[in-house]
């Protein structure tokens, strides 16, 4: 296998002695012509993250995408509420719902709502009774205005929508919070980015510090910098021209930075390293420079290659954020040691003896490496001496790092995952404790075919005697087809394992009628991401 992928994805001796002489003779025009990609590639990709969606969890050929798309194909809308606005008196006392006032602000704040960009549906309870029944809070203190989207990418769609309800709720005289599915997604996606910036700052500063240990030198510790920023300004080149022909997640620029830096202090450390015994040998000449892209630069571009072709078997993902992850760590791996091969060989012609300018240590340097007294040295030559007792030992130090992974309990986005101190996370607090659970984390069951109303009667009545379900309502048609929909509502929380019971033993009910069954909603959405991610994995492997 390894020769296989030797002759398939790394380039030949001849290639990269060509690109040695080139490097070697020519150093100046091959870093000017990388630097003109690298000025064009953030010309046209410094945007990128304006294309890109958020997240992107789901799968578009499961059963509750289909249904939700059906629902939105047939209703203009998803009947699941993403959005809801509860509303309540500023004084904290009862709402005077008969109040002219608190109408005509509760009818503002649904107008202004059903104008928002992927908003296609707003119940206004005072307006609405029946559908908005049980959106007036029993102790008469609130009521729900809630918002429903005319799209299936709740994640990203779901995020702008509640972005663009926030300044119609902030500019009401009553008190108006901005709870639901789709803010608090929005809010747990912007906490998450921020975090990551937040740990690649202090990422940045400790790497900085780490590359003048290992690399000695402040010249040569500059080098897997370079070759990472450029890495990461030709990936999101790749990434924008992605995002032009299909949709590509917002979490493929994460990848992008960390793995560029990654790859490029791997592939910097083999070749200075590398040409830093050469010049011991052979000091600043041709021969030097050639022998360190014959055998380090073939080592990088294997590497990279091969990173490439492992991230990359994740295109089989239908989900968007796994397949844009493995276009960019594939981007990435191929760049990175493109870069390696043309950019640090450049380099190294330019500084010679100077790559150890600026030196924070002196030291017996390569010379340490050859000799037999290197510490790197003599446990290369134990590993070689023992492979076998060395493999098992480090097999098992990687599976007693991965062991936690056997009490992993896998979840997924829901209103659970919004962190204190969010503005959605006191919305969700209020509405678990004063309505039911299908008011924001609704179970959507849809029937398809030929069934009478005695039949969605009867198969209602099923569906309410399934252990977990507390609340339905009615079937209702839509456009008066032969399409019926009806919302529940579950005793706990949508990701919790008997919340997904309850749903599998609904999906387990024979059909009414001729009729075909589906369902939908949050529960249902993290049952089907599971069975996705499990049918695809061997196709991956």
């Amino acid at each position: 296998m390894s020769s296989i992928l030797e002759l398939t994805l790394v380039p030949s001796g001849a290639m990269l002695a060509r690109i040695a002489d080139i490097t070697w003779r020519r150093p100046k025009l091959v870093l000017g012509l990388v630097g003109l990609v690298a000025v064009l590639a953030i010309a046209f990709g410094r945007d990128v993250e304006h294309h890109l969606k958020a997240a992107g969890f789901t799968d578009s050929s499961s059963e509750s995408e289909r249904a939700t798309a059906l629902l939105g194909e047939r209703l203009g809308f998803d009947p699941n509420p993403a959005i809801a606005l509860v509303v309540t008196d500023p004084d904290g006392g009862r709402l005077d719902v008969r109040a002219p006032e608190v109408r005509s602000e509760v009818a503002r704040l649904a107008a202004g709502a059903a104008e928002v960009e992927h908003v296609g549906r707003v119940v206004n309870p005072l307006e609405d009774r029946r559908a908005g029944a049980a959106l007036i809070a029993e102790d008469g203190r609130s009521l729900v205005v809630t918002a429903h989207l005319d799209t299936v990418d709740v994640e990203d769609a779901g995020g702008v929508a509640a972005e663009g309800v926030q300044p119609i709720a902030a500019a009401s005289d009553l008190d108006v919070a901005v709870g639901g599915f789709a803010p608090g997604f929005n809010e747990t996606n912007d906490q998450t980015r921020a975090d990551l910036l937040t740990s690649e700052l202090i990422a940045f500063p400790i790497l900085a510090l780490l590359l003048l240990v290992v690399f000695r030198g402040v010249v040569a510790a500059a080098i897997p910098l370079a070759i990472g920023v450029l890495s990461i300004v030709g990936t999101l080149l790749v990434l924008r021209v992605m995002a032009g022909f299909v949709d590509t997640s917002l979490f493929a620029l994460n990848i992008a930075t960390g793995l560029s830096l990654g790859l490029a202090v791997d592939y910097a450390l083999l070749m200075v390293s590398r040409y830093r015994e050469e010049l011991a040998r052979h000091g600043p000449t041709i021969e030097a420079h050639r022998n360190t892209v014959l055998t380090a630069g073939r080592t990088a571009v294997f590497s990279g290659f091969t990173v490439a072709a492992a991230l990359a078997a994740l295109i089989v993902m239908p989900q968007r954020f796994l397949y844009s992850m493995a276009v960019a760590g594939a981007a990435v791996g191929i760049l990175s040691a493109v870069i390696a091969i043309l950019v640090v060989p450049s380099l190294l012609s330019l500084l010679g003896t100077r790559i150890d300018a600026l030196s924070i240590r002196r030291g017996r340097g390569a010379a340490a490496t050859t000799d037999g007294s290197g510490g790197w040295y003599r446990l290369a030559r134990g590993v070689m001496r023992r492979p076998v007792a060395a493999a098992l030992a480090s097999t098992a130090i990687m599976l007693a790092a991965a062991s936690p992974l056997l009490w992993t309990t896998l979840t997924g986005p829901s209103s659970e995952a919004v962190p204190p101190g969010q503005p959605s996370y006191d919305a969700k607090e209020y509405l678990e404790a004063h309505y039911p659970r299908d008011v924001v984390e609704a179970v959507t069951v849809v029937v398809s075919g030929e069934a009478g109303a005695r039949e969605l009667a009867a198969f209602q009545r099923r569906v309410e005697v399934v252990d977990g379900v507390v609340r339905m309502a009615p079937f209702a048609r839509a456009d008066g087809g032969d399409l019926a929909y009806a919302n529940l509502a579950l005793a706990g929380p949508a990701l919790e394992g008997a919340a997904q019971d309850a749903v599998a033993a609904i999906r387990a009910l024979e059909p009414p009628g001729a009729a075909t069954t589906l369902v939908s909603g949050n529960t249902a959405r993290f049952i089907d991401q599971k069975e996705s991610l499990l049918a695809h994995a061997p196709l991956v492997v």
